[in-house]
């Protein structure tokens, strides 16, 4: 595709607001990015690597800038556990979603994870009006980072939802969740970045580099709503955004 310097500000201004929405509440970059790349005409395989590259910078500037501001604290241990669980957890799930991509129907395993972050908004707005506590559980930490890593590897999106989301509904604080989503996320780009460059060629830079562009200017904006807001809305905002992503990736799917 032929890049203008309109279609860069456009593209400059979609990460901005997607990664804005991302950094706020740990989800929503690329779920959302992916879709719109597509239907503005770019290729999936040139989607995905710009895709992990702008999150890689972004994501790990935006767990800096969280940390900064008090959303979460990067020296508190059970925090640095987290982060170490998913980067591992994460090695697994790329290598799940390489093996998926060769062997496996993507589409079932599409509906799966739909239906899984469908559930885990559900379950997230059920617990706030019964005011009900989550009981923190490392097996479950485990699985929603194993399945988030091979979706974001599938896609390019997909990860956010399913760990901040996981995250919340088992017992982590959600402003913390908030921001080691985006520190894990940059590391599992980091290696999803890794594969494609080892199995594919990269093309497109002017892509990769209005992504990182839009995604950083977004980065401190973002560190400072997630300041200001309340937890609750915080939650409720996650969970709205969970169920309508899985609705308009199910609707995507079925079309």
């Amino acid at each position: 595709m032929e890049m203008t310097i309109s279609m860069i500000v456009v593209l400059i201004f979609i990460s901005f607001l997607c990664e804005y929405m991302d950094s706020s509440i740990g989800m929503g970059y690329g779920t959302t990015l992916a879709p719109i790349l597509l239907l503005m005409d770019f290729e999936l395989i040139n989607i995905v690597p710009a895709i992990l590259f702008s999150e890689l910078v972004s994501g790990l500037l935006a767990g800096g800038m969280h940390h900064a501001e008090g959303n979460v604290d990067l020296r508190n241990i059970v925090t640095k556990k987290l982060i170490i669980v998913f980067s591992i957890c994460g090695i697994a799930g790329v290598l799940l979603g390489h093996y998926i991509v060769f062997n496996i129907d993507k589409i079932i395993i599409k509906y799966y994870i739909c239906i899984l972050i469908f559930s885990i908004g559900v379950i997230m707005l059920i617990r706030i009006y019964s005011k009900s506590k989550s009981i923190f559980s490392w097996k479950r930490i485990c699985g929603f980072g194993i399945i988030a890593s091979f979706n974001k590897i599938l896609s390019g999106g997909g990860y956010g939802p399913i760990i901040t989301g996981g995250q919340v509904v088992s017992g982590v604080p959600v402003k913390n969740a908030v921001g080691i989503t985006s520190i894990s996320e940059g590391m599992i780009c980091l290696m999803g970045l890794l594969f494609y460059i080892m199995f594919h060629k990269i093309n497109n830079p002017e892509l990769f580099i209005s992504l990182i562009c839009g995604s950083i200017i977004s980065v401190p904006l973002s560190a400072k709503t997630v300041k200001i807001i309340s937890e609750k809305t915080i939650k409720y905002l996650i969970g709205f955004m969970c169920i309508l992503l899985s609705i308009a990736n199910l609707i995507k799917l079925i079309a």
